[in-house]
């Protein structure tokens, strides 16, 4: 399974390089009452999205979304299926990290980072601009690869960036992970500590928000940003039971940094990290599932929720097996997948008021997120809209709930 080779693979570079949404607060349009919530509508298009680099992102106005399958340019479709436009990735973008697509907030653009920690080649942040008809690379200092894993007398001495899990702050903001490297300087190897960085598209100023580790590998590859920028939670996870491994916060006003869950073993880091629209509330999925498909109780479920001020995590529903989840627009209600392999009947969409409150169903079927290995959270657009697929075939949906 490719999400297992994935995380392999990651954990492979990890112990090498070890030894020397934000959801915001969308309109301001109340929340629905999920007491009341039902699905209005279900429409179904012929793509395939989830398995083997393919994906599709709805933008947060519900009216568009991106659809790329691996191969071909990354295409935009209106709501109702309709193909608008596609653009050609440049060949330098062709290695991207598909669960790393995000849009903008006002539904124009989509950034991602390149799939640097499997790949090992560069670490680059590019934009997709709907409205020029364009992808350009945000962060391009001409190195088009990092010898991360070369000996110091045989590589090309570069300085750069690594730039990991770009997320939108406004329309002309954004916020990411970054590694300073520089192998030149006296033949000495040099990965620095991880920042969190935030950038204005503008004029390209960069801020350095805080410095979650000291220089020992690339712990942290997952980043979300509270609505009002006060918190930014990361995961951390370095091989072997580190004792900081799980997911941290730090608080921009006082800076201090907290850890959150201390994960017991490396499938249990956070994967994907979500806050709630009043920045109170993180959502988190991890990969249980990919060390244990065969999983089905609840405790197996692969996403959890947390207090900012910490606390025991809680599951989602303690009583059904949950493999995505998503915050309901403005609110601390939750829309999740389930599973249920022994009674298919009630696998399906499922809506619950509150995490550890059982939910109810909405809509029965053996839906997964539509990206390519899984991290991302359910989006639920402004229309209260969203994408699921089924799995293993060309069937993507878009489901709009509302109340009768």
């Amino acid at each position: 399974m490719k999400a297992i080779r994935y995380a392999m693979s990651l954990l492979i570079v990890l112990g090498m390089l070890a030894a020397p949404h934000a959801l915001s607060a969308q309109d301001g349009t109340p929340p629905l009452d999920p007491e009341r919530l039902t699905v209005q509508e279900v429409q179904t298009f012929e793509l395939l999205a989830g398995p083997r680099g393919t994906g599709a992102f709805l933008a947060p106005s519900g009216e568009v979304f991106a659809h790329l399958d691996g191969r071909d340019p990354i295409c935009l479709y209106s709501k109702a299926g309709v193909r608008q436009k596609c653009l050609d990735l440049p060949s330098e973008a062709r290695n991207l990290h598909v669960d790393s697509l995000r849009w903008s907030p006002d539904s124009t653009h989509l950034i991602f980072a390149l799939d640097f920690l499997r790949l090992l080649g560069s670490a680059d942040l590019f934009l997709v601009d709907f409205t020029n008809d364009r992808i350009t690379n945000l962060t391009d200092d001409g190195v088009g690869r990092i010898p991360i894993f070369s000996s110091s007398g045989d590589a090309p001495k570069v300085k750069t960036n690594i730039e990991l899990s770009p997320k939108w702050l406004a329309a002309d903001r954004i916020a990411f992970i970054n590694y300073p490297f520089d192998n030149g300087a006296g033949n000495a190897f040099q990965l620095g500590g991880s920042e969190l960085v935030t950038l204005t598209l503008g004029d390209d100023s960069r801020t350095v928000i805080g410095t979650p580790s000291e220089p020992s590998g690339i712990p942290n590859y997952i980043l979300a940003v509270s609505a009002d920028e006060r918190y930014f939670a990361y995961n951390f996870l370095l091989p072997g039971d580190n004792a900081n491994n799980g997911l941290w916060l730090l608080d921009a006003e006082s800076g201090l940094k907290r850890q959150l869950f201390r994960a017991r073993f490396d499938y249990q880091v956070p994967t994907e990290i979500v806050f709630s629209s009043d920045g109170k509330w993180l959502l988190w999925g991890d990969g249980t599932l990919f060390y244990d498909p065969s999983a089905s109780s609840p405790e197996n479920s692969s996403w959890r929720v947390v207090s900012v001020e910490g606390g025991t995590p809680t599951l989602i529903d303690p009583e059904r097996l949950v493999i995505a989840a998503g915050w309901l627009p403005n609110s601390s209600a939750l829309l999740y997948l389930v599973r249920d392999i022994k009674n298919r009947e009630n696998s399906g969409l499922y809506i619950t008021s509150e995490a550890g409150q059982p939910g109810r169903q909405l809509l029965a079927g053996e839906f997964i997120l539509p990206t390519a290995n899984q991290q991302q959270a359910l989006f639920i657009s402004a229309q209260n809209s969203l994408l699921v697929t089924v799995i293993g075939r060309p069937d993507t949906r878009l489901i709009t709930l509302g109340v009768e």
